[in-house]
């Protein structure tokens, strides 16, 4: 874990698809659940500011990949619109600064937003990380851009 001011971040890496010789660095920011519980973001740290996000930002078509601790291969990305239905929203964001409720489906996480950079679609983007009641971690990014 490395240290830098206010922010923590995580540094592994990461081996390329082909080649499984070649060895690639991540730097990630870690995000702190209101409860206290490291949330490591989605997409590698870019030099993103942690600036306010409001929930009119949090709308759109956004890119989910649940950490399903019992699968041994791959977790798969899924794609979900979240959009501000009058009678149930899908974001809710509670006053804590870019603490947020997602509402998916029949599960409910508890999470943070942040600032971030998509680099398959190489643009600035806004990432989550959360867990549900269970405390099973569910990570996302907002498609955006390109």
């Amino acid at each position: 874990m490395l240290k830098d001011s206010d922010d923590y971040f995580v540094c592994h890496h990461v081996r390329e698809p082909v080649n499984k010789h070649v060895h690639y660095v991540h730097i990630r920011k870690i995000l702190w659940s209101d409860e206290g519980w490291p949330l490591v973001s989605p997409e590698r740290f870019a030099g993103e500011d942690n600036r306010e996000i409001k929930d009119h930002d949090l709308q759109g078509q956004w890119e989910f990949v649940r950490i399903d601790p019992t699968n041994h291969d791959q977790d798969l990305a899924y794609q979900v619109a979240l959009t501000e239905p009058k009678d149930r929203p899908r974001f809710i964001v509670k006053p804590t600064k870019n603490s947020v409720k997602v509402h998916l489906s029949d599960e409910v996480l508890d999470g943070k937003v942040s600032a971030g950079w998509d680099w398959e679609r190489w643009c600035e983007t806004i990432v989550f990380a959360g867990y549900n009641h269970k405390g099973v971690v569910t990570m996302g990014k907002k498609i955006t851009g390109k």
